[in-house]
């Protein structure tokens, strides 16, 4: 059942940790920011530019609320290190079959 008296004050009403929630887009919007008024809530974008967004908000200290910028900085790091691994092991078994191919004469078998 509703009861009366439990309302928000007008002055906090659709505030987040008592800061205004400010859609960002870009870095631009990002840099635009006052870490002290504003919250940030990244909308959807990719990983690569959410990176540099988080990057830039650890800079300067403003809160994302949808994202925690530590445990997603430390994913991508971890999954940037496996796929040049990945990267490497490709590479050198193409040089490997470039070679085994020189090395035959040419011939396909």
């Amino acid at each position: 059942m509703v009861e009366i008296g439990y309302k928000n004050k007008c002055q906090t009403a659709g505030m987040i940790n008592e800061k205004t929630p400010v859609m960002v887009n870009n870095l631009n919007e990002l840099r635009k920011l006052n870490a002290k008024q504003n919250i940030a809530i990244f909308a959807k974008i990719g990983k690569k530019n959410k990176m540099q967004m988080a990057k830039e908000a650890q800079a300067k200290n403003i809160e994302i609320y949808n994202l925690n910028t530590t445990k997603f900085l430390k994913e991508c790091a971890r999954d940037e290190k496996i796929r040049m691994k990945t990267k490497s092991t490709k590479v050198e078994s193409k040089q490997e079959k470039k070679a085994e191919h020189k090395h035959d004469g040419g011939q396909t078998k």
